[in-house]
C-alpha cells in the first residue's frame, strides 16, 4: 500500500517519550497566537464522528501563515511532533469534523502526564516513570467560546477530539 506521505522522512523525526522534552519542543514552535486554518488527517480513519477521529497515521494542523504542525501518536506515551516536516502526497481535510477549531487562535497548550503500572496493551512499565498521556491545545474562537483539541494514543490508534466550552466553564479552566 502506498502511503499518503513520505514515511521515511517522517520517521527521521525523533519520537518523544519524556513529557518535559515534549513541552520544550512545543514551546520552540511558538504556537501561542497562531490561527488554525485547516486540520488534516493522513491515511485511513478507523472512526469518524463529530469532533472525534481515530487514526493510525499522522495528522496536521495548518495555520493561516502556511506553517503546519505535524503530530502522530505511535504508541502509549510516544509522540512524534514537528513543524513543517511532513511531505504529503495526499491529505484529507477534517474541518467538517472539527468546525469549532477552524479560525480559532491557540491560547496555550498542555501535556497531561500519567504514572501507570501497565501500558494500554497490558505490558508492565518501569516504576516511577511519567508518561505522556494527552496533548491539548486551548483554542479561542470568540470572546465567549473556547475549544480544546486533544490528541492521545489509545491501544493501537491515535485519537483526536474536541470539546467546546464557554469561557469560565469546563474542565481545567485556567
Amino acid at each position: 500500500m502506498e502511503r499518503e506521505y513520505d514515511y521515511e522522512q517522517w520517521r527521521k523525526v525523533n519520537e518523544i517519550t519524556d513529557p518535559i522534552e515534549l513541552m520544550n519542543e512545543l514551546k520552540s514552535f511558538q504556537l501561542k497566537g497562531r490561527v488554525i486554518k485547516n486540520i488534516y488527517y493522513l491515511g485511513y480513519l478507523y472512526t469518524e464522528k463529530q469532533n472525534f477521529i481515530e487514526i493510525d497515521e499522522p495528522f496536521m494542523i495548518e495555520f493561516e501563515d502556511g506553517d503546519h504542525l505535524d503530530i502522530e501518536y505511535d504508541d502509549f506515551g510516544h509522540v512524534r511532533i514537528a513543524m513543517n516536516t511532513l511531505i504529503v502526497h495526499k491529505k484529507h481535510k477534517a474541518n467538517h469534523i472539527f468546525p469549532g477549531c477552524i479560525g480559532g487562535q491557540i491560547r496555550y497548550n498542555s501535556v497531561k502526564i500519567v504514572n501507570e503500572e501497565i501500558d494500554n496493551t497490558n505490558r508492565p512499565l518501569p516504576d516511577n516513570q511519567l508518561y505522556i498521556d494527552t496533548l491539548s491545545f486551548w483554542i479561542a474562537k470568540t470572546n465567549h467560546d473556547r475549544f480544546e483539541l486533544f490528541a492521545r494514543n489509545d491501544y493501537d490508534y491515535g485519537m483526536v477530539w474536541v470539546e467546546g466550552y464557554p469561557w469560565g466553564k469546563g474542565k481545567n479552566q485556567p
